[in-house]
């Protein structure tokens, strides 16, 4: 049986990225296209210009599809951290008479039950439910309850939102570039699935996610979410202090962000030559390192500290935990896990993809560990066959996936 492509998509703070992924024969994964388009249209993952935004994804899809003409283009949304909130909410259902083995339509009904007394803002739209654990009878901390006889199920979730105008923006967007959405999944928990490791999150890790934006600050024991947290700054916040200091705009600042910042000051190459570009990436001139170092360590540091502070809250409230783990591409600076090693006292390490076999080099990067993640996750409990027609035209696959996603949560 041959499986149509599934796409993987994430609109970052500078880029949109996909990733063409081909199901084999016995359900294995293999990445079969790349692209990377400036994400033009596009705000901080939000819309901005829907003429913009729509052309760069019908470029994108150009690029990693090799102008192949596909009738059915479904994709996997991954969702910046900038724009989610999260909600906890918990319900049980009973079962009378004697023990009832519970199986997946009682898992399906106490999640819907759940998400439909959960009460969040009007203005927010739910966009991932994570079963955070599951109560059969009274017994708590349980991942899976399929198969176990119960008279009560009940459910932790934890729901994360999106303001509902970036929402109907976003969809806006993809059905003008014909894009079937079949998920939306954080990054944070796409990137938690793609570097951390069972034992990891069953003995308590913590997973900082370090974006351009926002950071987002998971903690793991049990097997469960038990604290998500979010910083609404991330490293963009670097590359606006060199943009101010040099006269520069966000491209060129970026770029000497990435080749020369550091997160500590690098006294054995304080006088190097560094240039600054222009748009074009002409040489305008060249500054000693050290003036460089000067703007990136005060901008990095004022970011370390508040984050800091909020990992060692989390690791007080989850103890115990082994070590924390840091990914995103602002966790690639110069100097940062140092940095944070002196200040943190537990194990760090870099998170870069490790759950995927067969992956290439140029994906094996604490950037990309969100998108790698999203290959193989997902939250839906869902019948892995159910996919709509390829002779559907656009509006029909769009209801079709909307009917299956209500089936699902509501």
């Amino acid at each position: 049986m041959k499986f149509p492509p599934e796409y993987i998509l994430r609109i970052g703070t500078v880029k949109v990225v996909c990733l063409k992924i081909i199901r084999n024969p016995d359900s294995t994964r293999k990445i079969a296209g790349f692209a990377s388009c400036e994400a033009n249209g596009f705000d901080r993952g939000a819309v901005k210009d829907i003429a913009k935004a729509a052309e760069t994804l019908q470029k994108t899809f150009r690029v990693v599809t090799e102008n192949e003409t596909e009738s059915v283009i479904r994709t996997k949304i991954i969702v910046s951290s900038v724009h989610l909130k999260n909600f906890i909410f918990a319900s049980s259902i009973y079962f009378y008479g004697n023990p009832h083995p519970i199986n997946l339509r009682d898992v399906r009904e106490v999640i819907a039950q759940t998400r439909s007394v959960a009460t969040i803002p009007l203005n927010e739209m739910i966009i991932q439910a994570v079963p955070q654990e599951f109560l059969v009878n009274d017994l708590n901390g349980i991942c899976n309850p399929i198969g176990l006889e119960a008279t009560r199920l009940g459910v932790t979730l934890r729901l994360f939102t999106m303001d509902y105008t970036i929402y109907s923006n976003l969809i806006r967007v993809f059905e003008r570039a014909e894009i079937e959405v079949t998920e939306f999944i954080p990054a944070s928990l796409a990137a938690a699935h793609a570097v951390l490791t069972q034992e990891e999150k069953d003995e308590g890790v913590i997973m900082v996610d370090v974006g351009g934006c926002a950071m987002r600050i998971n903690g793991y024991r049990n097997s469960i979410l038990l604290k998500s947290k979010m910083i609404s700054e991330g490293f963009e916040r670097i590359t606006e202090a060199l943009a101010n200091r040099f006269n520069l705009r966000s491209e060129p600042a970026r770029r000497l962000k990435e080749m020369f910042a550091s997160a500590e000051q690098k006294n054995e190459f304080s006088d190097e030559l560094v240039p600054i570009q222009d748009e074009d990436g002409k040489e305008r001139e060249h500054v000693p390192r050290r003036k460089v170092d000067e703007v990136s360590v005060v901008a990095t540091r004022e970011l370390m500290t508040r984050l800091v502070d909020e990992v060692k809250e989390m690791a007080s409230e989850i103890a115990p935990i082994t070590q924390v783990v840091f990914t995103g591409g602002g966790s690639k600076m110069d100097g940062f896990l140092d940095v944070m090693q002196e200040a943190i006292p537990y194990t760090l390490r870099l998170g870069i993809p490790r759950n995927i076999s067969n992956l290439p080099a140029t994906l094996m990067d604490a950037a990309y560990s969100d998108l790698i993640g999203a290959i193989d996750y997902t939250s839906f409990i869902v019948d892995p066959n159910a996919y709509p027609s390829p002779s559907q035209n656009t509006f029909a696959r769009v209801v079709s996936s909307a009917k299956r996603w209500v089936s699902e949560y509501f």
